[in-house]
């Protein structure tokens, strides 16, 4: 099990990420529950390619009210904390701005995966109709309750949720879902796309490493991925 340290080192280097691969630009963040506690780490209020180790707050569950750290939490925390209170198998939280998804949820359309790379999704992405800014606890457990049990959920003209078991999958499932989201849009714009059967689907499940299991272990493939967009990262630096 990751310690703190680890966990919100993981959190700068996610932000970073997010930025650097356009699904984020001023707004957007992406947290992570403390193991054993009623408490999760999530970035100041502050762009997410700037983050750094000493903005990771500490925000308490029962109360959504920060307990540690330095910075002002971000507007929007209460969609982490909605989340954690109805998911517990979930530890990690990610919300973004990402064209593909804002698109999508424009057009009523729900993501659907045309790749194996879009399996995590493959139990459906229901839209939040509700055009909010989620500031309001009310939003946020409307919101979480769209989510219901599945991976990810869109906003309707404002972005994406996706949630996971771990921060590093988390992230990079968030990756994937812009890439997914484009290569649907692209498919739409030339005919009818090919959708997986539920044969294929339970074949890919049962058959490959890749599927989508939930685990908080990071799995050797979302790991190399993971290390790819790091140093997709650090060429820029």
């Amino acid at each position: 099990m990751d310690n703190a340290d680890t966990i919100k080192e993981y959190l700068v280097t996610a932000s970073r990420i997010l930025s650097h691969e356009g699904l984020v630009e001023g707004h957007g963040h992406i947290s992570a529950r403390i193991p054993g506690a009623d408490h999760f780490f999530i970035p100041a209020r502050r762009t997410p390619g700037l983050v750094r180790f000493e903005d990771i707050l500490t925000i308490n569950l029962a109360n959504n009210e920060k307990t540690a750290g330095e910075g002002t939490p971000n507007s929007e925390t209460i969609l982490h904390t909605a989340v954690y209170r109805s998911r517990p198998d979930v530890n990690s939280v990610c919300h973004t701005h990402s064209h593909g998804a804002l698109l999508l949820s424009a057009m009523g359309v729900s993501l659907r995966p045309l790749t194996i790379h879009g399996m995590y999704y493959s139990d459906g992405v229901p839209i939040f109709q509700r055009p909010v800014i989620i500031v309001k606890e009310s939003y946020a457990n409307e919101m979480a309750k769209a989510l219901g049990p599945h991976r990810a959920v869109q906003l309707r003209a404002h972005g994406l949720v996706v949630v996971g078991p771990e921060v590093r999958r988390t992230c990079v499932e968030t990756v994937n879902y812009e890439i997914e989201a484009n290569i649907l849009i692209g498919a739409m714009q030339m005919g009818k796309p090919q959708f997986f059967t539920d044969a294929e689907l339970a074949e890919f499940k049962e058959s490959s490493p890749q599927g989508p299991d939930w685990t908080t272990e990071i799995p050797l493939q979302f790991r190399r991925s993971w290390n790819y967009y790091i140093g997709r990262l650090t060429a820029q630096l």
